[in-house]
């Protein structure tokens, strides 16, 4: 009985941060999918291979709780680290009749696919993902809590506000029934254990060049609960796990993460073909460029011979007519002994006094 009130006053504690944090998550939700439908910050080209660093945004739930008519509590968060490639959430009711609770943290890796085709290449997706959570129950009936990590590749248009599904996978999908994990028997009837494994995932797919992609990373975590008093325990944050907690649920690093993401597409066979195309076309007209210029150098030389032919005609014309005038009389040289000289004055006597 202790124990239930601990758990009791727990949760009631947690559910008076409930409001602050919706509005956090809120603007952060909004915020992501602003940026997703405005930028593209990473290029991606046809036959080429590129390695996200991190998370380009994200977005998180506040908590989606119901209790379902009777008396229970719950709790439901999420939160996305894009820096680290992490992801959040959690979803724990304390009650019964037919409560819900559900959490989630999201990241997306945005990449376009630069070009003007609008052909289909090929898309090799591949990442590892990697997860350290606890699922716990204390009930009486079939109710689970559960966890989905979903991984999927999204469309969104030429201008990025489409939000398409092209493929998907659950690398991370199961409840107390069909997940490995350890038991735990600690404080209170509570069955469950900790979760922690990294698979590999993969999609094979196509894409439409001039396009614009989000990979999302989804993770969720459920809690629910029949028509009996009962525990529902799903988490996979930092902020629940602690001594505190009447669980004394271990430490450690509670999340999940992505973990070399790379995105490899296939030639653009289509682009190749009108590259070629083009090329050649360029080149067609380059030479029609060249006729044509040609063409105008000989009309220009050809008016510019024209020109000088007047201009010989015209010389010819007037030397001919030169040749064909009389010739002038030559005029008659004087000789110098015949030309008339003029006496000389008698020389001048001076007298002597």
């Amino acid at each position: 009985m202790k124990a239930g009130v601990q758990i009791l006053q727990f949760f009631r504690s947690s559910a008076s941060r409930l409001p602050a944090l919706c509005g956090v998550m809120v603007t952060i939700l909004l915020c992501a999918t602003t940026a997703l439908g405005q930028q593209c910050a990473n290029n991606v080209s046809p036959g080429e291979t590129f390695t996200f660093q991190q998370a380009s945004s994200g977005g998180a739930t506040p908590g989606a709780f119901t209790n379902g008519g009777g008396v229970a509590v719950g709790f439901a968060t999420g939160s996305d680290i894009t820096s680290q490639n992490k992801v959040e959430a959690a979803a724990v009711i304390f009650g019964g009749l037919a409560a819900s609770a559900n959490g989630f943290g999201q990241i997306n890796y945005v990449f376009c696919v630069p070009g003007r085709t609008n052909s289909q290449v090929t898309a090799a997706i591949s990442a590892k993902i990697k997860w350290y959570g606890l699922l716990a129950a204390a009930t009486l009936g079939s109710n689970m809590p559960s966890v989905i990590g979903s991984f999927n590749l999204i469309d969104m248009g030429t201008d990025g506000t489409r939000t398409n599904l092209v493929a998907g996978a659950a690398p991370l999908n199961g409840d107390l029934n069909t997940l490995q994990i350890s038991p735990v028997f600690i404080n209170v009837n509570i069955s469950g254990g900790i979760t922690n494994d990294t698979v590999p995932v993969a999609l094979q797919t196509q894409v439409t060049v001039g396009h614009m992609y989000a990979i999302e990373y989804k993770l969720v975590c459920h809690a629910s609960t029949g028509f009996t008093v009962s525990i529902s325990f799903c988490d996979f944050t930092n902020t629940l796990p602690n001594t505190a907690t009447p669980f004394n649920v271990p430490p450690g690093d509670y999340h999940s993460e992505v973990d070399n993401l790379t995105v490899t597409l296939g030639p653009d066979q289509y682009g190749t073909i009108l590259g070629i195309k083009a090329e050649v076309d360029a080149l067609s007209a380059q030479s029609d460029a060249t006729r044509n210029e040609l063409a105008v150098t000989k009309l220009t030389l050809e008016r510019e011979n024209a020109q000088l032919l007047g201009i010989l005609n015209e010389i010819k014309a007037v030397l001919t007519a030169l040749q064909a005038a009389p010739s002038a009389p030559r005029a008659l040289k004087t000789d110098p002994s015949n030309r008339p000289t003029s006496p000389r004055p008698p020389p001048r006597i001076i007298q002597q006094q």
